[in-house]
């Protein structure tokens, strides 16, 4: 949490990962976020614009959207990439899989099933980049250079078979990728899937977990569902340096009329 001076705001947090915000007219395992609630469908603009111009791609790599769910991000970067200028460029993966019990799987997944597959910690099947897109690296490929599992890059030139990107953070500093093998084992698929890909995401909208250790001067937060798991609202909401930055999405439903979300906190791990 780096909330400079504002201790209001620091405080606000505090309370939040504790799971002791007060709200006499409401639920003790809610938050009311009356002061941060946009609507859903202004998410977007709020954090990056109506438009993103040549002149503002630098200020992206420090505004981003945080979900809960991995679906939510991807529908979340689809929408903002359209938005950076510039056209679009296609890489597809290479998929194959590599069966539990070759000898007794008798059912074979074609290649456009594990094409729709995106599992946790690989990228994309079909891959849709500009040149000025954010994204974030999925693996450590030079811990010592900062290249690790989580690093955000921005896309600076676009080849056939490499790619040549900028640190997010360090925009004078170069670096270079080509795809890679990666591979992922799901217990309900009898086979581990192994894809041959740039080992990359879109990274304008990132889940919370993957956000952690993280800040950002504008976080867009968007809850469609109730958050889930312990801390994740006090996480989401620390990642950004300032009240004036975060804006939270929630649905227009009568449950969520007083601008109220859920905060789950289980007291047995703060104590012990």
């Amino acid at each position: 949490m780096r909330t400079g001076n504002d201790l209001a705001f620091a405080n606000f947090l505090l309370s939040v990962g504790d799971g002791t915000t007060r709200d006499s007219r409401g639920p003790t395992d809610r938050v009311k976020i009356g002061q941060y609630r946009v609507n859903e469908s202004d998410l977007i603009t709020k954090i990056f614009g109506e438009t993103i111009t040549s002149d503002n791609l630098t200020e992206l790599k420090d505004k981003c959207i945080l979900c809960s769910k991995n679906q939510d991000t991807f529908r979340m970067n689809e929408e903002i990439i359209k938005r950076v200028p510039g056209q679009f460029k296609d890489y597809f993966s290479l998929d194959s899989a590599v069966y539990d019990n070759p000898q007794t799987d008798t059912v074979c997944y074609t290649t456009e099933f594990m094409n729709s597959l995106t599992p946790s910690g690989l990228p994309p099947h079909h891959l849709q980049l500009k040149e000025g897109a954010i994204v974030m690296l999925l693996r450590n490929l030079d811990i010592e250079n900062g290249l690790c599992n989580g690093t955000r890059l921005i896309i600076s030139q676009m080849g056939t078979k490499i790619l040549q990107c900028s640190y997010a953070n360090e925009p004078e500093r170069k670096c270079f990728l080509t795809p890679i093998t990666t591979s992922h084992r799901d217990g309900s698929l009898p086979f581990e899937l192994i894809r041959v890909q740039f080992p990359i995401r879109l990274s304008f909208a990132m889940t919370i977990n993957k956000a952690q250790g993280q800040s950002f001067s504008t976080v867009g937060i968007h809850i469609p569902s109730p958050l889930f798991n312990h801390g994740q609202l006090y996480v989401a909401m620390s990642r950004c340096r300032s009240a004036e930055g975060l804006k939270i999405a929630i649905p227009n439903t009568r449950e969520n009329r007083f601008s109220r979300v859920k905060n789950v906190v289980y007291q047995e791990l703060l104590q012990g």
